[in-house]
């Protein structure tokens, strides 16, 4: 019998407004997000690392980053995190590395290479990976080839089948995959960005998008539309042979 492995949290696309009386689509993101963060503590709460895989405040407030660190310290875990477009990452990273958090970087846990990218372009819903992050993505997967790797970022490298939300998607993926497919140890690819559930595989990769902790995104929609699935986040334990199991938790 396999050991427990490496367990993980995903939140994503928590929408924090700094003034807990805005909704995002008539939700409460606040109480939506610490509803999900309880389900998540009773279910999971024995994690080794909790992800957060962008879009942390809806209009990148301070006080939405200082509120969300507060409410995350109520686990005994590291907390890893990386930008999504509704962020700004020179208000974010100074403020979640003030309470120990990880921005970005690439660190090996237990056995597990992770590698947190950045995909935002300044001002734009669009995602894109400039040079040096393709650089460093690269340089990293060449440097723990012998190590299973999850590789995260916020925009999504792949269709969605959904073409409002592709127009969102990562603009260079193929380069992305060019790096991606070098690297066999390369074992999942995780995103945050659609608020919607996706598991999937690419060259035997495996691929996966989380619900939001709050509004959710039809799937397979043309033109933008709700879905009334409830608020989740992800659970995922990665073992040392490099398989992945995962499940959608929701309220």
């Amino acid at each position: 019998m396999r050991q427990r492995g490496l367990k993980l949290v995903q939140f994503t696309d928590t929408h924090i407004f700094a003034d807990a009386s805005r909704r995002l689509a008539s939700v409460d993101t606040q109480a939506s997000f610490l509803a999900t963060r309880d389900k998540a503590l009773a279910e999971a709460g024995d994690c080794d690392l909790i992800l957060i895989t962008g879009d942390v405040a809806a209009e990148a407030e301070h006080e939405a980053y200082t509120w969300l660190t507060q409410q995350l310290a109520v686990f005994d875990a590291p907390v890893y995190c990386l930008p999504g477009n509704h962020d700004i990452g020179a208000v974010m990273q100074p403020i979640v590395n003030a309470v120990g958090w990880a921005y970005g970087g690439n660190p090996v846990v237990a056995g597990w290479h992770i590698v947190l990218l950045d995909s935002c372009v300044a001002d734009a819903d669009h995602g894109r990976l400039s040079e040096a992050e393709i650089a460093r993505l690269n340089q990293a997967l060449t440097q723990h080839r012998a190590l299973p790797t999850l590789v995260c970022l916020h925009h999504h490298p792949v269709p969605m089948v959904s073409a409002w939300m592709d127009t969102m998607q990562l603009t260079n993926r193929e380069t992305f995959w060019s790096v991606v497919e070098q690297h066999p140890q390369v074992r999942g690819v995780l995103w945050g960005h659609v608020h919607q559930n996706f598991d999937s595989y690419r060259a035997g990769i495996r691929l996966l998008a989380s619900p939001s902790t709050c509004v959710q995104f039809a799937a397979r929609s043309t033109n933008f539309a709700i879905d009334a699935l409830s608020p989740g986040f992800r659970c995922l334990q990665l073992f040392a042979d490099g398989s992945i199991e995962t499940d959608i938790v929701r309220l």
